[in-house]
């Protein structure tokens, strides 16, 4: 730990003198008028004073000198003679910034210096309650002198800092003077505090988003691709430059963030393309500087996207350099700081307002003379509450009797604090009965004047109409507990609900609750394929939906995304929460009209119950969000109910992820084939391409264990890509060594199908890699699962269309299971595949032989040639052979081949049947 510098010095008692003078913290003996004036003067310097720290904090992106700047402001806002700032670290806080201490003959402190929380009951305070503690008056065993060895400290006080609803720290100002703070300094530190947060959030967040990279850079540059793999995991804006600023990389934050994909701007300088004209030299600039060995460099500039609209990011570039020190690269970092600078824009302007505000109010007056209870209201007083001149009377009754009686004892005690001398300035937000009826708003602010002997005699004060304040605050602290789309509670109403039933169910035995975790099954296929507007509007309507399956009391809240969670309670029993599982599945499968597009989805729900016993809101949470992806393991569409062995299978299914992915970097996977075999001749007329992966640990895995998750994960793509480009290039040399007619089959996944922006790239992958390989399309085969052109006909129907343009053939793989027979007249297949549960039993079950006989014959009349699956019999086979399906494939012929041991079938010509499975 570094202590902080002393160019902010804390200021001597005489100065603080000066200071509380200047805010109007003197006691004195002055006119209504004047008491009002300084009033306002006061109030529009505590504004600039706030705007003007808070900015200064915005100055840089680098967390520690955030933390400088915020030391550094500290006087400006709460005049004092030490301060310091202590970031929490588990139970304990760590003071990391400091200056004062040692004038004042108090010990400095040494680096690490940490505190024990729970000892100190003013830390301990602000942890639990998140407001600012005031102690005017020490004693010599308060736990903060004794602990921190300041046993000069007379007065103090504190407040947290507040990150991402998580206290992160504390910030303490000292002072040698007894009764020198109050409630009103600690609210000014708490309002600049909550100011200074965005600052320190930024400032975390740019860390993060650099770290992140710049890690993913070190551990990558060694490998030929890791510009790529960079630009895949990045989360921050990635640029990379050659030596004349074209663009050779451009990541997919980029892309979102700009609107043009990388293919648009490949090879353009920089500045042409994304710069402000106004702007275009100062980018030159910096980029001359990298070029010149000044790096890394630290800049903002505005970014122009593709619809014309601007945003600021701020950068940090720096230089790649080959082994003999010239340029290679220039690598550009990136945070979108727009959201930060209209932040600064509406704090300047708020104060701006505010103080104009002050300025042009005639706040109403009021002159309470002690002595007498008289007390006088000036007309401006009296209009705020819609009464003239002569209505009201002088006494404090007239007053009192129209404040709300909840927060009347506030008020008194608020007055009583100042006439007793323990706050320098009366100061109270209360709600009073305006003349309509009505409750307004107010905002009262006073001084008292005494006599020789301290005693108040008088107080003096004035007062305003608050009201459009509150309501704005109200708006505010509405917008920060919901979800802006759909109008539901969001994940930090959410988590302060959880924490008051979890409280409830300690306390109560009986009381019990559930929470329901909600995602979507195939939202993104959805939001892919028909916009986020078609996608924001099913959301909505979904939201409509589970709130009519719910009680009043209970709650909805949307995450994020397409998860939702409802927390029920109370309830009675288990049952209680399965029956509102059940009622949301049901009315979730009801089928949608948006934009003229029919619409289906379905949903995964997750269960967790109270009576496993929580003590925090993540636990439940986290289980019931574990429980969801065991109703998604199962098949969707269907709910589980939480037990502890969950928390095994779903940390294996995490592990089972990262081993996918490693494979994938790894080229672990390998293709099995599988021939198709002519029922008339016997002869071999193709292969299926079939997935396995060779586990390094675990040898040979079967695609059964691993595909689906890589459907949910969308790791199907590459692995897809993968499987395609490998499969054509095999049989290309198949058709060399003489097999020119063989033809290759692929499966293909609905994720590939959604791959990419607008109209799917998929189209333009597959007429890639023919080209690439040299493979005849007519020797291609797609395998499609009727779920794809099911799932949005027109979208992915263009898309068949367009496979078939290229000369391919499609076939309709596992045709039989809830099959459609419209997809067979809608969509340009060549090829049907029966299912082999139906082969199965077609010489046991007559049912289902002549459901084969039908489909064959059906599938003839349209021009269809037929494959059978799953041929393990010659029974089997004869039979279909009989009924003239054109080809076969199963165990009978060959089990699935490496590409080595299926070069040696293909030699033989055709295939012996094995009779092994007779």
């Amino acid at each position: 730990m570094t202590k902080h510098s002393n160019k902010a010095k804390a200021q001597p008692t005489t100065e603080l003198t000066t200071l509380r003078q200047n805010r109007g913290e003197t006691p004195a003996a002055a006119s209504a008028q004047e008491q009002s004036l300084a009033a306002e003067r006061e109030q529009r310097s505590l504004t600039e004073m706030l705007y003007q720290a808070s900015a200064a904090l915005h100055s840089t992106l680098k967390y520690d000198e955030v933390l400088d700047h915020l030391l550094d402001q500290l006087p400006q806002i709460v005049p004092h003679q030490a301060a310091c700032i202590m970031l929490t670290q588990g139970e304990t806080a760590r003071i990391f910034r400091w200056h004062g201490y040692a004038r004042f003959g108090g010990k400095n402190f040494v680096s690490p210096f940490l505190l024990k929380i729970s000892e100190i009951p003013s830390l301990n305070t602000m942890r639990q309650t998140g407001r600012p503690v005031v102690v005017s008056h020490t004693t010599e065993q308060d736990a903060w002198l004794t602990h921190s060895g300041q046993g000069w400290v007379k007065s103090y006080a504190g407040a947290p800092i507040r990150m991402r609803e998580q206290i992160i720290g504390f910030v303490n100002v000292d002072s040698d003077t007894p009764g020198f703070f109050s409630q009103a300094d600690a609210d000014m530190l708490e309002a600049f505090l909550s100011r200074a947060v965005v600052a320190l959030k930024n400032a975390w967040l740019y860390a993060e988003a650099r770290r992140e990279i710049v890690e993913r850079i070190k551990a990558l540059k060694a490998e030929r691709n890791f510009v790529s793999a960079v630009l895949d995991t990045a989360g921050a804006l990635v640029v990379i430059l050659n030596a004349e600023g074209r663009i050779i990389r451009l990541n997919q934050t980029c892309e979102k963030t700009s609107g043009y994909t990388f293919e648009e701007v490949k090879g353009k300088p920089i500045w042409d393309v994304f710069s402000d004209p106004a702007e275009i030299e100062t980018v030159k600039g910096v980029f001359d500087r990298l070029l010149a060995g000044d790096f890394p460099i630290e800049h903002e500039n505005w970014w122009l996207t593709k619809t014309g609209d601007r945003c600021l990011i701020a950068w940090s570039s720096t230089v790649l350099q080959d082994q003999h020190g010239a340029v290679e690269f220039i690598v550009n970092t990136g945070y979108d700081v727009t959201e930060r600078k209209q932040i600064e824009e509406a704090l300047r302007q708020g104060g701006e307002r505010y103080a104009l505000a002050v300025l042009a109010a005639n706040h109403g007056l009021w002159d309470w003379d002690l002595r007498t209870n008289e007390i006088y209201f000036s007309s401006h007083w009296k209009a705020i509450l819609g009464y003239n001149e002569q209505e009201l009377q002088s006494n404090i009754e007239e007053w009192f009797s129209r404040v709300h009686p909840e927060d009347l004892p506030r008020l008194k005690a608020d007055i009583a604090v100042h006439l007793e001398g323990v706050t320098p300035s009366f100061r109270s937000e209360y709600r009073m009965l305006h003349w309509n009826g009505d409750y307004r708003w107010i905002l009262s602010q006073g001084l008292a004047v005494r006599d020789a002997n301290g005693q108040a005699y008088r107080i003096t004060g004035s007062q305003a109409d608050i009201t459009q304040r509150k309501i704005n605050e109200d708006e505010l602290r509405y917008a920060s507990l919901h979800d802006t789309l759909t109008g539901l509670p969001n994940r930090a109403f959410l988590m302060k609900r959880l924490e008051q039933v979890i409280t409830q169910a300690k306390e109560d035995s009986n009381f019990l609750f559930a929470v329901l975790f909600i995602d979507l099954d195939r939202f993104k296929v959805i939001n892919d394929s028909l916009g986020h507007l078609v996608g924001d509007q099913l959301l909505i309507t979904i939201a409509r939906r589970l709130k009519a399956c719910v009680r009043s009391g209970d709650l909805v809240a949307r995450l994020g995304g397409d998860e939702f969670t409802v927390l029920l309670e109370p309830i009675r029993e288990t049952d209680d929460a399965i029956r509102v599982a059940e009622r949301i599945l049901k009315e979730v499968a009801q089928p949608v009209n948006l934009d003229g597009h029919e619409l289906f989805t379905n949903a995964s729900i997750g269960i967790a119950l109270s009576a496993s016993g929580y003590d925090r809101p993540e636990d439940i949470l986290r289980d019931a969000d574990t429980t969801m992806y065991r109703a998604k393991a199962r098949g969707r569409a269907c709910y589980e109910m939480f037990n502890t062995g969950m928390h095994i299978q779903i940390t294996a299914l995490r592990e089972l992820e990262a081993e996918l992915r490693r494979a994938i970097e790894r080229q672990e996977f390998q293709l099995y084939y599988q021939p198709f075999v002519s029922l008339s001749t016997g002869q071999i007329v193709g292969v299926e391409a079939l997935l396995r992966w060779l586990h390094p640990q675990r040898g040979l895995v079967g695609p059964g264990e691993f595909i689906p998750l890589a459907e949910e994960t969308g790791l199907i793509v590459p692995i897809g890509e993968w499987v395609l480009r490998t499969a054509c290039a095999q049989t290309k040399i198949w058709q060399e060594a003489g097999y020119a007619a063989l033809r290759t089959a692929v499966n293909v996944s609905i994720r590939q199908f959604q791959h990419g922006s607008g109209r799917s790239d998929f189209p333009e992958q597959v007429a890639a890699i023919l080209a690439e390989s040299g493979l005849p399309a007519q020797t291609l085969e797609l395998e499609i699962t009727e779920s794809i052109p099911l799932i949005n006909n027109e979208f992915n129907g263009d898309i068949l269309s367009r496979l078939k343009s290229l000369g391919l053939n499609l076939a309709l793989d596992d045709f039989g299971i809830g099959s459609s027979l419209t997809l067979l007249k809608r969509f340009p297949f060549s090829t049907l595949k029966i299912d082999q549960s139906f082969i199965k039993e077609i010489i046991n079950s007559h049912s289902d032989a002549a459901i084969i006989t039908a489909i064959i014959q059906m599938a003839h009349n349209l021009g269809l040639k037929v494959i059978a699956e799953g041929v393990e019999t010659e029974a089997q086979s004869a039979w279909l052979r009989a009924q003239q399906c054109d080809e076969a494939q199963g165990y009978l012929f060959s089990r699935p081949l490496p590409a080595s041991e299926m070069t040696h079938l293909l030699e033989a010509g055709f295939v012996q049947p094995r009779k092994s499975y007779e």
